[in-house]
């Protein structure tokens, strides 16, 4: 049988590596969504030891990962907008 805190700390790696593929194409809605659950998990997992060894989370870095995300996502929608208007334009013969 497996050891929980290795199940839920293979799950919290996976979905962090989820969030760094998503960050490296560039879809910054699916690498929030993706921090935001690594998030919740590691909000109810506390640090671990085991022997002598032991296992710490950078909570710190997964916010300011988020941060960045959300930012990159403004600074995408902003320039994808391109101040481009649309104008009706009207020909006359002359």
């Amino acid at each position: 049988m497996r050891d929980s805190r290795c199940v839920s700390a293979s799950r919290i790696n996976a979905t962090v590596e989820e969030a760094v593929a998503a960050m490296e194409a560039g879809d910054w809605s699916t690498a929030i969504r993706k921090l935001m659950a690594a998030q919740a998990r590691l909000a109810a997992k506390p640090d671990s030891t085991s022997g002598m060894s032991g296992l710490r989370w950078d909570r710190a870095s997964i916010t300011r990962l988020l941060a960045e995300c959300r930012r990159m996502q403004t600074s995408a929608a902003t320039a994808s907008s391109g101040g481009i208007r649309r104008s009706a334009i009207e020909y006359e013969d002359g």
